[in-house]
C-alpha cells in the first residue's frame, strides 16, 4: 500500500489532484494526457491499467463526464473526473494493490485508489480560510525563422530545387545557368519584411491560478463536523483555455452511543472550461484539421494576420491559427453526491 498525505505538501504546491501525485507514491506511475486545465492524468499501480477510484466509499468513473467534441477532434478535450474534486479537502490518498484491493472484487483487478476526505476534529471550532494566486508562463522553445530569414532560406531552397530539377551543377553535370530562375521574394521583399509575425506569440499568452478555500470544522461530544466551500480559476497559455470550479463539502458523523456512529456526506462541484483549440487532431484530415497550435507552427512568418482586403489570410490549406481563435467551445459538468 502507498499512501500520500496532503497536508505534508506546501499549499503552492496543491492546486489539483495531479500536483499530488506526481512522484509522492511508490509503485504508483503517474501521466499528464493533457496539459490543458483540468486535464486527465492517467493513474498506473505497477503498470497495470486504470485503478478503480473510490472517494469515502463511492466508486467514481475514472473518466470525464462532460461531451466530447466530435469524430474530428481539433480541441482533443480530454479530461478526468478527478478534475472536480478540491485537494484541499482530500485527507489521504491510499493505493491498494494485491491483496488490501481484493475486497473490491473483480472491478479492482488494476488496483484501487481510495481517497477520504477530511472529518471534524478536536472539540473548538476551527475556521480555516486561504487564498493564493500563482501566475505561470510557457517555457522557452525554440523561436521560428523571423519573415525576413524565411524568405532568405525559402529562396536558397528554391534555387537548390531549381538546380537539382535541372540537373545543374552542384547537383548534376550540367552548367549552372539561373538566366530562367525567378525567386519567389525579391531583395527589396526580404529586406522590408523585418520580423513579420509572431504566430506563436498570438497563440500563447501568460496565465495565472486563482484559488480561495474556506473550511469550518470541530466535534463535541455527540457530533463532528466539517464543512468546506472553494473556488478555483486557472487561465491556460493558450488563448481560450481556462477552467473554473466551484467546489462544496459537508461531512458530519453522529455518535449515538458507544457502538453506533453514523456518517453523512454531502458534496457538489461544477466545473466550466473553455475547450482551447491546441488538442490533438485526428481522423486523417491532415493539415486541413490543424489546431491553433499546430497552424501556428506551421505558418510562416512573412504571412500577416490580415491580407489586402482585411480577411484572414490563408496559407496553403491549413486554416488561419488567429481565425482558429474564433471557435467558441464551452462545455460545463456538475456532480453532487450524498453518503450515508
Amino acid at each position: 500500500m502507498a499512501k500520500v498525505e496532503p497536508h505534508t505538501i506546501p499549499n503552492s504546491a496543491n492546486l489539483g489532484i495531479p500536483d499530488l501525485l506526481f512522484g509522492r507514491a511508490a509503485g504508483v506511475n503517474i501521466t499528464q494526457q493533457s496539459s490543458q486545465p483540468g486535464g486527465n492524468i492517467n493513474i498506473s499501480i505497477r503498470g497495470k491499467g486504470t485503478p478503480l477510484i473510490v472517494v469515502d466509499g463511492v466508486i467514481m468513473p475514472g473518466s470525464g463526464l462532460e461531451p466530447r467534441n466530435g469524430t474530428v477532434e481539433i480541441q482533443g478535450v480530454n479530461r478526468g473526473i478527478l478534475a472536480g474534486l478540491n485537494p484541499n479537502d482530500i485527507e489521504s490518498i491510499e493505493f491498494l494493490k494485491d491483496t488490501g484491493a481484493s475486497i473490491y472484487g473483480v472491478a479492482a483487478a488494476n488496483g484501487v485508489m481510495l481517497v477520504t476526505t477530511k472529518k471534524g476534529k478536536g472539540g473548538r471550532m476551527s475556521v480555516s480560510y486561504d487564498a493564493g494566486r500563482s501566475f505561470v508562463s510557457n517555457m522557452a522553445y525554440i523561436k521560428p525563422l523571423n519573415a525576413r530569414d524565411y524568405m532568405t532560406y525559402f529562396n536558397q531552397l528554391q534555387v537548390d530545387k531549381f538546380l537539382s530539377d535541372k540537373n545543374m551543377a552542384p547537383f548534376g553535370a550540367v552548367t549552372q545557368n539561373l538566366t530562367t530562375y525567378k525567386p519567389q521574394f525579391t531583395d527589396t521583399q526580404i529586406q522590408s519584411a523585418g520580423e513579420g509575425t509572431d504566430w506563436l506569440g498570438q497563440i500563447l499568452r501568460n496565465g495565472s491560478i486563482d484559488n480561495h478555500n474556506l473550511s469550518i470544522s470541530g466535534a463535541s461530544d455527540k457530533v463532528q463536523y466539517y464543512f468546506s466551500g472553494g473556488y478555483f480559476n486557472q487561465i491556460g497559455t493558450t488563448k481560450g483555455s481556462d477552467l473554473t470550479r466551484y467546489t462544496g463539502r459537508m461531512n458530519l458523523t453522529f455518535t449515538l452511543s458507544k457502538q453506533f456512529r453514523i456518517s453523512t456526506g454531502i458534496n457538489a462541484n461544477f466545473n466550466d472550461y473553455t475547450n482551447p483549440q491546441a488538442g490533438g487532431q485526428t481522423g486523417g484530415s491532415g493539415s486541413q484539421g490543424f489546431n491553433a497550435l499546430q497552424a501556428a507552427l506551421a505558418y510562416p512568418a512573412s504571412t500577416p494576420i490580415y491580407d489586402a482586403q482585411g480577411k484572414y489570410s490563408i496559407f496553403g490549406l491549413t486554416g488561419n491559427p488567429v481565425s482558429l481563435l474564433d471557435i467558441r467551445d464551452n462545455t460545463s459538468n456538475s456532480h453532487y453526491g450524498i453518503t450515508v
